[in-house]
């Protein structure tokens, strides 16, 4: 971790943890659409295992949180490959909730660090808020997919339902952040009070992350040109 943080760095110092994790995660979420078209989407399920521990990497600024992090990233990795080889209704659930308990984990450290941690406003902590929210979407997603193994009718237009997509978890990710950017196309919706819920609580928490999360950040920026370090 050593090594890859003195890589990461900028020229000047800066840390780049979490702009890595944002790319990483933009480029598994454009992964989906490519290996589709090749046939291989199954295998998109082991492209989420190596961000999980790319992810790692994002939370690993001390000792502690880095000891926990790998305590979370473990049951969350052998629970992705259980499902991705043996396809059942046990196997969903422990994959859904082991990576689900890790990402809340990384959304937990990553936003008090980059939005509420102390000094001034940079490009990496701005990617940082960038990929909680990302996270967020990524979270509400397998949540809906558990709610969907467990209720078939639980969401209208989801043309057919099966324990691989609910792995792979694209048809979810897609009403996931539709539902979290309030979109809404309409073409896929929630149907059992329950989905319904969740998708209005969504909805509105994504829009008191930005508002809560922009004030942050631009809050930072004031403050430090206002009142500037001695060795700025």
């Amino acid at each position: 971790m050593f090594v890859i943080d003195g890589i990461l760095q900028r020229k000047g110092g800066e840390n780049r943890r979490y702009s890595t994790l944002l790319w990483s995660l933009i480029v598994l979420f454009l992964l989906y659409p490519v290996m589709t078209k090749l046939g291989w989407a199954r295998f998109w399920s082991l492209f989420l295992v190596a961000e999980l521990l790319l992810a790692v990497y994002s939370v690993s600024e001390g000792t502690r949180s880095l000891k926990i992090a790998a305590a979370l990233v473990t049951p969350a990795v052998l629970g992705e490959l259980t499902f991705f080889f043996v396809e059942s209704p046990e196997t969903h659930w422990f994959a859904a909730i082991s990576v689900g308990s890790f990402l809340a984990y990384v959304v937990f450290v990553v936003y008090k660090q980059s939005v509420f941690g102390k000094g001034r406003m940079t490009t990496d902590r701005v990617a940082g808020a960038i990929s909680v929210y990302l996270l967020l979407g990524l979270l509400w997603a397998l949540v809906y997919g558990v709610i969907s193994a467990t209720d078939p009718g639980a969401f209208k237009g989801l043309e057919v339902f099966s324990l691989e997509e609910s792995g792979a978890q694209q048809d979810f990710i897609y009403f996931s952040f539709v539902t979290l950017t309030t979109l809404g196309y309409g073409d896929m919706s929630p149907v059992s009070q329950f989905a319904k819920t969740l998708a209005w609580f969504e909805a509105v928490f994504g829009q008191l992350f930005l508002g809560v999360t922009i004030a942050r950040l631009v809050s930072l920026e004031i403050a430090h040109k206002e009142h500037p370090p001695a060795d700025d």
